[in-house]
């Protein structure tokens, strides 16, 4: 027999998941209003929530995608558990309450934070229970200082950790706000995605979610064309292939990887490796898991290319036609394939270029260098940096042209604070900061 419950569709999801990145911005967010809906749970689920949490009590069911989401409390925890639809158990999330600064908390855990994080404090804790791991999720604060996530187990095995990045270069919008064709699209490639959130830039939308305990970011244009994926790789939890791990024994030895990510296109797969030695460059490579380099970059912006550097013949002649119409005047023109996007690099008036297109020829972005030598920027804009960022520095301006949008990308610098980036439009209106 199957149960017919109340949902609650709620209008804004925190993020859940190891290394998953809040991205707030409260003065962008499109929000819409709680609305109640029905959704029948099957008998498999219920079956095996009843057995799993008998003294559940205030118990309300949300669809998500091909996921169900139980919230619920229990000798008044709040608790969150998710199941497929046939009935298996995914995920389970408790609240906790364990005293003035985690008193609580198991003693290796306070060890840790108490070694790492002095005179940080604890703003929140969960406890997350998978079918592979259980940990604590640990969010900490301390004035002047952007807040840091823990994921970290018991015996105080740190598994990941991320700080609030507060210079976010999209906007948060509910999913709701997200055209249908798109979240279709997320939905039928992602069914069993956790706690997915959404965020617009320019006309590309982006998904943060969770799938298998990693984190990962897909993109897709408006019209629901998936663009790429990226997920992080534990390498705590996760190995390289054997192709990759025998290149960088051949070409890195001594070199340790400080971030991994697994990267999808619709015409490639390949890992994104930062590679790092001391009193050496940072490296980045792009290698197929069958030990095929694509792309090797130093930290100083040099690149050495396989098959990303395109001679002109190379782009498509739709990106072509679409570059000249736009840019007739460009001089010192240089194309190079990242991924999905064609790059032209050029020069126009002397102003130095950045340029990105889809293969049809679909123009994506512009970004162009500003000097404040030669150049001022609008009134409005320098009237909200003297009036809101007094005694700051402006180290970078770059001006960016997107079919949807245009503002000033500016890097803000003081002594003694961390740097700032704002994006502002000419009539002073700022988009993110």
């Amino acid at each position: 027999m199957k149960m017919k419950v109340r949902l609650l569709v709620i209008a804004a999801i925190a993020f859940l998941g190891m290394g998953l990145q809040s991205c707030t911005n409260e003065e962008n967010d499109v929000l819409t209003d709680d609305v109640q809906q029905e959704v029948t749970v099957p008998e498999a689920v219920q079956t095996l929530f009843e057995a799993s949490f008998p003294a559940a009590q205030n118990v309300t069911w949300e669809k998500k995608s091909e996921l169900l989401e139980a919230e619920f409390s229990v000798e008044n925890a709040a608790y969150n558990a998710w199941f497929e639809k046939e009935g298996t158990w995914k995920l389970t999330r408790t609240g906790m309450n364990l005293g003035k600064q985690g008193s609580g908390l198991p003693q290796a855990i306070q060890d840790y934070i108490a070694t790492n994080y002095p005179a940080w404090t604890i703003d929140d804790i969960d406890f997350i229970k998978t079918s592979k791991d259980e940990y604590y999720e640990i969010e900490l604060e301390k004035r002047g200082e952007p807040e840091v996530t823990l994921f970290i187990r018991a015996d105080g095995t740190l598994i990941n950790s991320f700080v609030k990045n507060v210079n976010t270069a999209g906007t948060d919008v509910n999913s709701s706000a997200i055209p249908a064709v798109v979240v279709n699209a997320f939905n039928e490639r992602y069914p069993k995605a956790l706690r997915t959130k959404w965020e617009r830039e320019g006309s590309q939308y982006e998904a943060e979610f969770i799938l298998d305990n990693a984190k990962s970011e897909a993109f897709f244009r408006a019209d629901g064309t998936w663009l790429r994926t990226e997920t992080e790789i534990n390498l705590r939890t996760a190995t390289l292939p054997q192709a990759i791990k025998e290149y960088l024994s051949a070409n890195y030895a001594g070199w340790s990887i400080d971030d991994a990510d697994f990267i999808q296109t619709p015409a490639d797969e390949y890992y994104d490796l930062d590679l790092e030695k001391r009193n050496e460059q940072d490296v980045t490579l792009q290698i197929r898991a069958d030990g095929t380099l694509l792309n090797t970059v130093n930290n100083n912006g040099t690149s050495h290319n396989n098959d990303n550097d395109l001679n002109t013949n190379s782009v498509p002649t739709a990106v072509r036609d679409a570059f000249s119409g736009r840019y007739p005047g460009a001089q010192q023109v240089e194309w190079e394939r990242n991924a999905h996007l064609y790059e032209a690099e050029f020069v126009l008036n002397g102003v130095e270029y950045e340029a990105w297109f889809q293969a049809d020829g679909t123009w994506v972005r512009t970004k162009s260098e500003i000097n404040l030598r030669t150049a001022t920027l609008p009134q409005a804009v320098k009237n909200y940096v003297a009036a809101n960022y007094s005694g700051w520095s402006i180290d970078d301006a770059d001006f960016i042209q997107t079919p949807t949008d245009e503002y000033y990308e500016l890097e803000l610098e003081k002594k003694g604070q961390q740097d700032v980036k704002l994006r502002i439009r000419p009539d002073g209106t700022v988009i993110n900061s």
